[in-house]
């Protein structure tokens, strides 16, 4: 996500987890500020061992917090979103009912030492069959 300042402003950044308060950036007329939304989902701030492969930590996750941005939020959020999520799960919901997902193991491979491959490769091969 990509904003342009329109005007000279401070932001004031939480500081790192333990140490309280806030360090303010300046930030000038014209600069071009990215938020970083996949590194936002590694931020211990919002989520406890966020390294960790756990889709249970959106269970409890309000969808107006900072640590939910998938859509934006505020005013200017994805009017699109409820449409989006229920697509998402309706088709979900139809690729699980109509096939099996299976992995696909390597040679020798066991279940956990495949979830260990495919959680921590950074780029990922096909890991998953469709019958």
């Amino acid at each position: 996500m990509m904003r342009e300042a329109v005007e000279d402003t401070v932001l004031n950044l939480p500081n790192p987890v333990g140490e309280d308060g806030f360090t303010p950036l300046p930030v000038q007329k014209g600069t071009f500020v990215v938020l970083d939304v996949v590194g936002m989902q590694y931020n211990a701030r919002y989520f406890e061992d966020p390294e960790e492969f756990r889709p249970s930590r959106w269970y409890e996750t309000d969808s107006e917090s900072e640590g939910f941005s998938a859509f934006s939020l505020g005013p200017r959020a994805c009017i699109g979103r409820k449409f989006a999520t229920v697509e998402a799960t309706a088709f979900l919901t139809m690729l699980l009912r109509d096939w099996e997902i299976t992995p696909i193991f390597q040679a020798g491979e066991t279940p956990e030492m495949w979830r260990s491959r495919v959680l921590s490769e950074p780029v990922l091969g096909l890991t998953l069959g469709i019958r």
